[in-house]
Parts: C-alpha cells; structure tokens; sequence
C-alpha cells in the first residue's frame, strides 16, 4: 500500500471518528436533559400523592376524570 493513501485513510477515519463521538455527546445531553425534567415532574408527583391529592385538577388528571365534571369526581 501506498504510504500517502493510509495516511490520508487514517486522517479520515479519525474524523469521522470524532464527529460521531460529537452527536453521540450532543445526543447524550439531550436525553440527560430530558430525564432531569421527568424527574422534576416525578417528584412534583409524588409530593402531591403525599399530600393527599387535595388539588381537585391535580385528582382529576391523576384519576383520569375530567376536573370539569365534578360529578365524576
């Protein structure tokens, strides 16, 4: 093999290397981001069942009834 022809195959391949490692850690922090926030909404739940679900709209959506039907309450 030609010396100039590998060189130019590993300049190459290290590139494309290191630009999906760059969308494998922009993807990362993404989802990192996303779980944060669902953890945040998890929490906020579970303080509210602690509570005892005494919002009547935060019943409703836990309940799946509609807060604007009391009588499915």
């Amino acid at each position: 093999m030609a010396p100039d022809l590998v060189q130019e195959f590993i300049a190459a391949f290290h590139a494309e290397i290191n630009r999906q490692r760059r969308e494998e850690y922009a993807a990362r922090g993404s989802k990192e981001a996303e779980l944060a926030s669902v953890k945040r909404k998890l929490g906020g739940l579970v303080d509210a069942i602690a509570e005892g679900l005494r919002a009547p709209d935060l019943f409703a959506k836990a309940t799946g009834a509609d807060a604007h039907h009391p009588h499915l309450l």
